[in-house]
């Protein structure tokens, strides 16, 4: 979470407002002297926001992201039978499953589990991701994307955002396909494993 002292997030976003307001607004285009501290203060606490909402969006992608199926022991799982949830923190004690995947009914490893994201995909989803990602590793086994790039990955994969980070939990945890690693900023890689069409070697 935010490591801000106490009183400095209202301090952030007052700030945000009278900088939106002096720049938007007023068409100012430069700062006195006099405004050199407030500015600096703003521009401090934007970095360690921006900074932790990047690590926050990779975290949740590629840390939190979990797989309920209905019988474990079951080895070939389609993605019309899962269910995909992410929490915004891990309960300590309760055990994460290492491999992502759970049975349903389980108790979910999340503090707070009414503050869920629990979502489904279709075939034709996974499909439009498979292929997507099939043409992207002919040139190179491995790609970056930016998770706040919502609008370029919406439109590149052809399926709402929380359709892809599902195919893309799909695909790394159940399928093995690929791998989904934290890269720089907001963007995680996706590599190559195996399987995919057309994949380089």
């Amino acid at each position: 979470g935010f490591t801000w002292p106490e009183g400095d997030q209202m301090k952030f976003f007052n700030l945000f407002a009278e900088e939106s307001i002096a720049t938007s607004h007023k068409q100012v285009a430069g700062y006195s002297v006099t405004d050199r501290t407030r500015y600096q203060n703003y521009c401090r606490l934007s970095e360690i926001m921006i900074s932790t909402m990047n690590a926050f969006i990779k975290k949740l992608v590629v840390d939190q992201g979990l797989v309920l199926v209905t019988d474990l022991k079951t080895g070939n799982h389609e993605i019309t039978d899962c269910i995909f949830r992410y929490g915004m923190k891990i309960h300590r004690k309760r055990k994460f499953p290492a491999n992502h995947i759970a049975e349903y009914g389980e108790r979910v490893p999340f503090v707070d589990e009414t503050k869920l994201v629990e979502h489904s995909a279709t075939q034709l989803d996974l499909d439009k991701v498979r292929s997507t990602l099939e043409a992207s590793f002919v040139a190179s086994p491995f790609l970056t994307e930016d998770l706040f790039d919502i609008e370029y990955l919406r439109n590149h994969y052809d399926v709402p955002f929380i359709e892809l980070m599902s195919c893309l939990l799909f695909l790394s945890k159940v399928s093995k396909e690929i791998t989904v690693l934290p890269w720089f900023g907001s963007s995680i890689m996706i590599r190559i494993n195996k399987g995919l069409v057309g994949a380089s070697s």
